[in-house]
């Protein structure tokens, strides 16, 4: 690994072994959030900072009667136990702009609030250190080992820039881990990791809750688990987050740049990835530009069948459709573990 052009494409199993929830886990603790009912003018079920948010919104949009949202957030809660995440939800309805609405603003919440749960929280206000036990056994810390395996501090910044990070996840943790990480190991300064780190190609196709603080772009800054006021949620949910159907019907520079390493990758590395067809779809090259370099795929499928194991070889395989020799390991594992059991494949990538 990092011997050669690397991309990591992560999905919510890859945040979910620091404790973060995964399509149905976040479809649940979202009904809630948007179930607004009320009560003598009283809200009595629902998010708070959400209607509040939802009614800067309307105001600013010259609506004064709220009820459409408050429909909307119903439609939302009572179809959660059917369906398969809120992302799904929101593009199998993405004509209505009041469900997307209220959908981004419950993912936004959420994803901060997972995010404060998780293993990876640390107080910013406090200067807090990471917990780096108690992620000892997770995919982040055998991720670190082979990244600063034999190197320098000052030899850091080359070998990230032979990786490109694909994650479909709302949240900022690889960034997160890898700041504190950075930190911790080699007693770096602030400004030192930050500029290191400004060097990675990390994308998330999908928006995040914000950047960093350290980070650069032109995003809401927001503390890692930070909790946000209901106009900071609107700003995020209107400007950070973006729907399936929203990064599908709208091609950027940041699609092409993912198509680009992924077409330069001579290892692929899946991580908790559930290989949802329109997902695999902003992954693939264009129809003439193959990706024919020669390449090694890992993928976990956690809890899988032989026979979906199969599928997904199928679609890795249409995936890095080409002329280039390809060699795919799709193993019923955790994240942690494909980093275990193909040790000494990855050491030699």
């Amino acid at each position: 690994m990092f011997r050669s052009r690397t991309t990591l494409v992560l999905g919510a199993g890859a945040s979910a072994e620091v404790d973060f929830p995964v399509g149905r886990e976040l479809a649940t603790a979202i009904a809630p959030m948007v179930n607004f009912y009320f009560d003598a003018g009283a809200l009595r079920s629902g998010d708070e900072e959400i209607w509040e948010a939802i009614g800067k919104h309307a105001r600013a949009h010259g609506e004064r009667d709220l009820t459409a949202y408050l429909i909307a957030g119903r439609r939302i809660a009572n179809a959660m136990p059917q369906a398969a995440s809120i992302d799904a939800f929101l593009a199998n309805n993405s004509t209505d702009k009041r469900i997307e609405l209220v959908g981004k603003l419950a993912i936004v919440k959420s994803i901060l609030a997972a995010e404060r749960r998780s293993k990876l929280f640390t107080s910013a206000v406090q200067n807090e250190r990471l917990d780096f036990e108690a992620i000892g056994q997770t995919w982040l810390n055998r991720f670190w080992q082979r990244l600063a395996d034999g190197i320098y501090l000052g030899d850091l910044a080359e070998r990230l820039r032979t990786c490109t990070i694909v994650t479909f996840n709302y949240d900022r943790c690889i960034e997160h881990y890898l700041y504190h990480a950075i930190r911790n190991y080699w007693a770096a300064s602030t400004e030192q990791t930050a500029e290191i780190l400004n060097s990675l190609r990390i994308y998330h196709p999908y928006g995040a809750v914000g950047k960093l603080p350290w980070q650069t772009g032109d995003d809401l800054a927001v503390d890692f688990g930070a909790s946000q006021a209901p106009t900071a949620l609107l700003d995020l949910a209107a400007q950070s987050v973006k729907t399936i159907t929203e990064q599908i019907e709208m091609p950027t520079t940041e699609v092409d740049a993912i198509r680009a390493a992924m077409q330069e990758s001579s290892v692929l590395v899946f991580l908790g990835f559930s290989f949802h067809r329109l997902n695999q779809k902003l992954l693939q090259p264009l129809q003439n530009s193959p990706y024919n370099v020669t390449a090694r795929v890992y993928a976990t499928a956690k809890g899988m069948s032989a026979s979906d194991r199969g599928v997904v070889e199928g679609m890795l395989k249409r995936l890095r459709r080409g002329d280039g020799t390809v060699d795919y390991n799709v193993a019923d594992i955790s994240c942690c573990g494909l980093f275990d059991s193909y040790r000494k494949s990855l050491e030699l990538a």
